[in-house]
């Protein structure tokens, strides 16, 4: 039994359905269908009709569904991360009652010192380079600087070779 004639969309496959239905009562006399199986067919078309209506009002009501679910996810989400951070802020709440409420608990940072540079240089050439050098004050790391290809090492002489392929002096 072959039905490769028919549509595959829904919408036109109803519609070959009233059409073949009408016309199927038309040419009454001339097929080999009695008017029973007409009406039956026509019962099926809008059986059909309504399982379709009933299949779009379905799916608009669950994406109203879901636009609804995801404004209140989001107005969730936004209260979670507005007290989240209230809390983190609090140095009142320990660690062990954040972790308890499902929180993120990160080590508190050490704090840094800066520390001054001595014997500030800087220097201006010709060609609108401008060169800045200073020795490093104590327990300060040594800097190298990379900017558009141009390598400058502060602080000290050998290490920007290890990083860049070069030796600066200072």
């Amino acid at each position: 039994m072959s039905s490769s004639f028919l549509p595959a969309s829904d919408e036109k496959l109803d519609s070959w359905a009233v059409n073949f239905a009408d016309k199927a009562t038309k040419y009454a006399a001339q097929i080999p269908l009695t008017a029973t199986e007409i009406k039956a067919l026509d019962t099926a078309q809008q059986e059909f009709n309504a399982a379709i209506e009933s299949h779009v009002q379905a799916v608009q009501a669950a994406h109203a569904l879901r636009i609804a679910k995801l404004v209140t996810r989001r107005k969730l989400t936004d209260l979670a991360s507005a007290y989240n951070l209230r809390i983190q802020a609090d140095t009142n709440t320990s660690s062990a009652a954040k972790t308890d409420m499902g929180l993120t608990v990160r080590r508190k940072p050490l704090p840094v010192t800066p520390l001054r540079p001595i014997q500030v240089t800087v220097t201006g050439a010709d060609n609108g380079v401008n060169t800045a050098r200073w020795k490093p004050g104590r327990k300060q790391a040594r800097h190298c600087l990379s900017y558009r290809g141009v390598h400058r090492q502060f602080g000290a002489v050998g290490s920007c070779r290890e990083r860049h392929g070069e030796t600066l002096r200072p």
